[in-house]
């Protein structure tokens, strides 16, 4: 009730919302998994428990006025929380009206206010933001978002194209975020009769140049905020060219050309991108902390390289936008295997496997199933698929396999397919 009224003093007031997002932050690491459960959705059940934290740290002026509370960056991170816990809560949060009132941090942007100490608190309100967004659209959530705050993302767009944005410095954290935001809803309109969202492919198809222009900006500069404008603006693209594969004629043909066109040069052998990619190659095989941005470099790449192919063409008939030799690539995967592999760097030694020759790949492919977790499981089916039909193919250049009697324990390798769901299951839990 204090909380709902902002009765108390504004230093108790955020007494409460530190305590509220400790109590989230323990839920999601409990060893517990059903009391952690329990803990959290009580604060869904409490009666006004979320709006009041809406109103008494998000739905209010902005920028401050003198006489009410400044909104608080830790609210969000709240919320992002919440979000975070299940699709279930997430949903609830999209569905309670507490994200609407978010879209004023947008609307008000950093850069447009004129005290220094409203800008530091409106960036980590502004990435804050961002950051809610694009925890709800990984569920296919709040994508309504896109046409609501369409006026508001234009001048996003027009900062970008302003001879003063520095992807390097202090425009680097949100143009990152914002970026992964438009990756997210890209992939959410990629389909909607499969995925249902409120976000259309007409509603993001022209965000490409948002992505590519971000990208020719950071290449400009130097640093690791730079090198997170360009991941993000690969993984954007990345999204856009699978896209374009569903909702456009010839699978997108024309698209994955002009992609091709504007990234080949600079990701060709001794391309200034190219290199960068190489670089966090090696720094992924090294493993370590602090390479977090470079294992993102070396993942969107791959992935955008990845989209710009077709299963539906033969091979050998388009080269790869970034041919990684096959010595780095094995190296690369040992490498992840031995680290035990994150969600981001098992995206890569997947995205390299099919760059190595057999037998090193299977050798790899089985080295690194048994590490997948849950979130992996389409990841893992994909690659148990691949085992098996390697496997039941008579393949005389695979040693192993020419040894096979093929009338009689080939035929059996193939029928053995049948185990594939029960293989993937037993992986990934």
């Amino acid at each position: 009730k204090h909380l709902d009224l902002a009765a108390l003093p504004a230093s108790a007031l955020l007494d409460i919302l530190s305590i509220l997002s400790l109590i989230v932050d323990l839920a999601r690491t409990s060893a517990s998994p059903s009391n952690a459960s329990d803990i959290l959705d009580s604060l869904f059940s409490t009666p006004r428990l979320l709006e009041a934290v809406s109103s008494a740290f998000i739905a209010v002026s902005w920028p401050p006025a003198p006489s009410s509370t400044t909104p608080s960056p830790a609210a969000l991170n709240f919320l992002t929380s919440l979000a975070r816990s299940s699709r279930t809560r997430a949903k609830q949060l999209a569905t309670r009206s507490l994200i609407d009132s978010t879209m004023r941090f947008v609307a008000l942007p950093p850069w447009d206010l004129e005290l220094s100490a409203d800008q530091k608190v409106g960036d980590d309100l502004f990435c804050a933001t961002l950051e809610l967004w694009s925890t709800l659209a990984r569920y296919g959530l709040a994508t309504d978002l896109r046409a609501k705050s369409s006026p508001l993302l234009e001048t996003l767009h027009e900062c970008i194209s302003d001879p003063s944005f520095d992807p390097s410095g202090r425009d680097a954290r949100w143009t990152a975020r914002y970026l992964e935001l438009i990756s997210l809803w890209t992939t959410a309109a990629t389909d909607p009769h499969v995925t249902g969202h409120d976000v259309t492919w007409s509603q993001v198809e022209g965000l490409r140049e948002v992505g590519v222009e971000a990208y020719e900006r950071a290449m400009e500069r130097d640093g690791e905020g730079a090198k997170r404008v360009v991941a993000a603006a690969w993984e954007a693209l990345g999204s856009w060219v699978e896209g374009s594969k569903v909702n456009k004629s010839r699978r997108g043909e024309d698209e994955r050309r002009w992609v091709r066109e504007r990234f080949e040069a600079a990701l060709a052998s001794g391309g200034e991108a190219e290199r960068m990619v190489l670089d966090a190659l090696r720094m992924v095989e090294e493993g370590g902390e602090g390479h977090e941005t470079a294992t993102r470099v070396a993942a969107a790449a791959l992935r955008l390289s990845q989209a710009l192919e077709d299963e539906a063409e033969p091979a050998n008939d388009v080269k790869p936008l970034l041919d990684i030799p096959q010595d780095i690539a094995a190296r690369v995967v040992r490498a992840i295997v031995r680290q035990s592999p994150s969600l981001v760097t098992t995206a890569i030694a997947v995205s390299l496997l099919p760059r190595i020759a057999l037998p090193d790949r299977l050798d790899l492919t089985l080295a690194l199933l048994p590490l997948l977790h849950v979130e992996d499981a389409v990841t893992a089916r994909d690659l148990v698929d691949w085992v098996f039909c390697t496997l039941s193919n008579a393949d005389a250049s695979f040693s192993t396999l020419a040894a096979l009697d093929t009338t009689l324990e080939l035929p059996a390798l193939a029928r053995s397919s049948i185990l594939r769901p029960f293989v993937t299951h037993a992986i990934v839990t």
